[in-house]
């Protein structure tokens, strides 16, 4: 299909190089250059979204992109004309290249404003792999075990599921999973474990193997652990809402007071009730559903109920099964690998990053703007140092929102109080 191809060609800042690209369906094979009016801005809000006060149906955004254009093109042409030719359902796609990575985003002629006097074409775009769309890059493959010696094909742990649909969430991003509550390998199921005994949750391949699954996997284990997911800055990430470990200095930005342009603290204006929950992970060695029902009054005279019912379905036990041939199985009777203990656990987890999150366990939020579009990774929580101010001083914040300024070269943000 001919394609218009709109380059900036490497741009240099004080961040380092920067380039974007912008491509189009047209009537013939166009290429020529373009000049931004001002450095675009990438956003993500991951704050937990409710539809009229309730919480039910929880929704995952994704990463948007903000970016303003001279309408006149290298070649003499309007940016304008090119996208008043495009059908209402027609897609431009926009490339990011920043040194962090690459980041993928898609518009429509419904998103674009065209300014007369100015001469300035504005866009504003979402990344380019929705979770509502079907892709063609999502592939668990080399992730699930075939022809290992030691285990039957088809098996594939929950991590890898969260992996390679991460993986399609970009151009080969850095991936960053934290904070899940299984640390098994595909390594633990395709060799001979000690003990035997030993038994697994994990996932069949065939129920998988397509992005629409790994997607529905992906998005209900968020929501069950209390994670968010993201991807942008070249990053794709699954990160558990109250993660705050600071055994690795990649988990965390230290930030002090030469690091902030500015700070605020906004007074949380959520008044929840009830805090309700039944989250669930099915073992399909039974069909049965492993389950943590809780029902919690935050306060008596709160004006919102918070009722969360999910469940990740169509995990399996594989256990290692010495005879005829040694082989992980999957399981068809027994108990489950994953305890009521274990279900108990990622229960309180989810719930703890759910009220950190919403503002109960601390009346208050920190909005903050950070020098440096390098200085605060959007996986990453921020550690503040001891001598800014009492409201933050020592506080660990998970951003709820990040806005990355390449113009100014700053990051704006909200976060919640998780340590």
């Amino acid at each position: 299909m001919p394609t218009l191809t709109v380059n900036t060609g490497n741009v240099t800042r004080q961040f380092g190089t920067f380039s974007s690209q912008i491509s189009m369906t047209h009537a013939s094979d166009v290429t020529t250059t373009m000049k931004l009016a001002n450095m675009p801005k990438i956003s993500q809000d991951f704050d937990v979204q409710d539809e009229v006060n309730d919480l039910s149906e929880l929704r995952v955004n994704i990463a948007e992109v903000s970016i303003t254009i001279f309408d006149e093109l290298g070649n003499g042409n309007s940016l304008f004309t090119y996208i008043d030719a495009l059908g209402l359902s027609d897609t431009i796609q926009i490339q990011v290249t920043t040194p962090s990575g690459t980041d993928y985003f898609i518009a429509t002629k419904s998103s674009c404003e065209y300014d007369w006097q100015a001469r300035k074409v504005s866009i504003k775009a979402q990344a380019a792999l929705r979770y509502d769309v079907q892709v063609t890059n999502y592939d668990t493959s080399s992730y699930e075990t075939s022809g290992e010696t030691n285990a039957d094909d088809g098996l594939i742990v929950s991590s890898d599921v969260i992996r390679a649909f991460l993986e399609a969430q970009g151009s080969s991003p850095t991936l960053k999973i934290l904070g899940h509550f299984s640390s098994v390998t595909k390594s633990d199921i395709s060799t001979i474990p000690a003990p035997t005994s030993i038994r697994y949750i994990i996932f069949d391949g065939q129920y998988v193997d397509t992005y629409a699954e790994g997607q529905d996997v992906t998005l209900k284990l968020s929501i069950v652990e209390g994670a968010v997911v993201g991807a942008m800055m070249g990053y794709s990430f699954y990160v558990r809402r109250n993660f705050d470990s600071t055994s690795d200095s990649d988990y965390y930005a230290q930030i002090g007071s030469s690091d902030l342009k500015s700070f605020g603290v906004s007074f949380n204006e959520r008044h929840i009730r009830n805090f309700d929950s039944v989250l669930a992970i099915q073992d399909n060695i039974d069909g049965a559903q492993i389950s943590t029902s809780t029902t919690e009054v935050i306060d008596a005279t709160g004006a919102q109920d918070i009722d969360i019912n999910y469940f990740v379905p169509d995990m399996h036990t594989v256990f290692f099964n010495p005879s005829p041939v040694a082989k992980w199985q999957l399981a068809t009777t027994g108990s489950s690998a994953l305890s009521q203990s274990d279900m108990n656990a990622i229960s309180d987890d989810a719930r703890d990053s759910y009220k950190k999150s919403l503002g109960i366990t601390s009346s208050y939020s920190v909005d903050f703007e950070i020098f440096g579009i390098s200085t605060l990774k959007p996986y990453q929580f921020i550690q503040f140092d001891s001598d800014i101010h009492p409201t933050i001083n020592s506080k660990k914040v998970r951003p709820s929102y990040l806005e990355y300024d390449l113009e100014s070269d700053t990051i704006k943000g909200e976060g919640y109080i998780i340590g």
